[in-house]
């Protein structure tokens, strides 16, 4: 996740009166950064019920006295009053919302849906897949100096393929293969796709041994979490036959 989808919260979260403050309290109606990749917030709805939620895409929250409650992923919850703790607000642990533990295009859109439903904020931000494909573009960067694999499409480059955002090329599913440079053979395929009229990208892999064996996966990507856990299952299915181990190599050196 990049930092603009921080600062894009930011900016929704400025227009709805809920400004900045440089520590985090569940007391008032107020957002902190607490990182490039961590945002929090707590705001009172029109209802007179108060929200606090997280979205983080560290490996734990920087908020040490709260890595327990919020950790990694995309977390809401409602908040109650209490005289137990010194601010008076906890937060109801038996009806937090858990959207992902990997904020997404799609985690980050079920948050949006919540606040259209329960509040009267304007509507959230949308975020377009070029959120993360700069990742993707760094790995198959990665890819072509590499001695065992190549990178072909029907573009002259790997920045005009992720360039090109046209619906045409999302309806005709154009690609870009990763392919072993000795036998041709295609390894990962990244192939654009319209899903629920998303522009996404699909992470194709179908690879059959001599032997038959076959290794496959066709799934959605809109988070650089879940490509590098696609690419790492990858990787090791590879290096489980001889054929195929250098390039196993090759790619986890791109990671």
């Amino acid at each position: 996740m990049k930092f603009s989808v921080i600062e894009k919260i930011a900016e929704w979260l400025e227009t709805n009166g809920i400004h900045s403050r440089h520590e985090s309290t569940i007391d008032t109606d107020t957002y902190s950064i607490f990182s490039e990749t961590e945002l929090g917030a707590c705001f009172t709805n029109y209802n007179g019920k108060r929200y606090n939620f997280r979205v983080n895409a560290g490996d734990k929250s920087k908020s040490s006295n709260v890595t327990t409650i919020y950790g990694k992923g995309v977390k809401l919850f409602e908040l109650y009053e209490t005289d137990e703790i010194e601010c008076g607000w906890d937060r109801n642990m038996e009806t937090a919302l858990y959207f992902s533990d990997s904020p997404s295009k799609s985690s980050l859109e079920q948050l949006g849906q919540w606040f259209a439903k329960n509040t009267q904020f304007t509507p959230f931000p949308k975020f377009k897949i070029s959120d993360f494909e700069d990742d993707l573009k760094d790995f198959i960067y990665k890819v072509e100096e590499t001695n065992t694999l190549k990178v072909q499409s029907n573009y002259d480059s790997v920045d005009s393929f992720f360039a090109d955002k046209s619906e045409s090329s999302y309806s005709n599913n154009e690609s870009i293969v990763i392919l072993a440079v000795d036998t041709k053979l295609p390894i990962i395929k990244l192939e654009k796709q319209y899903i629920n009229d998303e522009k996404s990208f699909k992470f194709i892999v179908d690879i059959e041994t001599k032997d038959k064996d076959r290794f496959m996966i066709k799934t959605t990507i809109d988070s650089k979490e879940k490509f590098i856990s696609l690419l790492e299952s990858t990787i090791n299915s590879l290096k489980e036959f001889e054929l195929f181990y250098k390039y196993a190599e090759d790619l986890e050196n791109c990671l």
